[in-house]
């Protein structure tokens, strides 16, 4: 069996937004004691309603986000309270890829500058980053010759794999995916699904795959992890999602009704 690259115990995420002159500072408990382990070389699945916490989830685990309380397990090693220099190596093994590619890459840079701007940051020698560059674009199967376009002028699921090749050229463990292929269409999902498939298995990457579309999931996932109100409600495998869902509207939907209860 596997053991876990992640594992995530009691997380805690409370916000208090600042909201101009009322009264009382309104608290908002955004992760509520989330545990969860993610093997390394498969993927885990994150699903749930609008609101229910998934991408502050993703967001404390890749460490963009501070918790309030809880621990993260990397590799092993606690990240949990880590920061500056410390958290750099980490920061290299745990890749983030948002929704909209469109806004996510700086519009400015052609393709070879947004794929070798880590490889800069991290000091390599131009000539080593333009060997990298074309190596990454060659694993998630862009041109070489589009290396000098910029993102404008690529596809939606192009810029995908842009950002995918972005993700990659420091070779992370983890690359946490946020409705990455929301945003495409089917045909153009099902491509990315393969790719992100091969990836795995050639380079042993680990994926949190956070998604609101139960379809896609078994295709991707060998676990799922349902969130609502802040909390994992449920784990369970990929053939069980049809029960998942049912649970989960049928707790939405009691929900509602105690609210219009309670209003009443």
């Amino acid at each position: 069996m596997a053991s876990d690259l992640v594992r995530a115990a009691n997380l805690q995420k409370i916000y208090q937004p600042r909201r101009w002159f009322a009264a009382k500072t309104r608290t908002v408990l955004a992760l509520d004691d989330v545990s969860l382990g993610i093997p390394r070389g498969k993927t885990l699945a994150l699903t749930g309603k609008s609101g229910s916490g998934k991408t502050t989830l993703g967001r404390c685990i890749a460490r963009l986000q501070e918790l309030t309380s809880g621990e993260i397990w990397f590799d092993d090693q606690n990240i949990s309270r880590l920061s500056g220099r410390a958290l750099l190596p980490f920061r290299r093994q745990i890749q983030f890829i948002f929704q909209d590619a469109a806004t996510a890459l700086n519009p400015r840079f052609t393709a070879a500058g947004i794929v070798e701007e880590p490889l800069v940051i991290a000091g390599w020698n131009a000539p080593d980053r333009r060997r990298r560059a074309l190596e990454i674009m060659d694993q998630v199967q862009l041109s070489a010759s589009w290396l000098d376009r910029r993102p404008s002028e690529f596809s939606g699921g192009q810029r995908q794999r842009l950002a995918i090749a972005r993700a990659l050229v420091l070779q992370p463990k983890l690359l946490i995916l946020d409705e990455a292929l929301s945003g495409v269409d089917v045909s153009i999902q099902a491509q990315l699904v393969n790719l992100l498939l091969q990836l795995q298995g050639s380079l042993g990457l680990t994926y949190l795959f956070i998604s609101h579309d139960l379809a896609l999931l078994p295709y991707i996932a060998e676990q799922v992890a349902v969130m609502d109100k802040g909390r994992i409600v449920e784990l369970c495998g990929v053939a069980d999602l049809n029960r998942t869902e049912m649970q989960l509207n049928a707790r939405q939907s009691a929900g509602h009704e105690t609210q219009q209860a309670v209003g009443g």
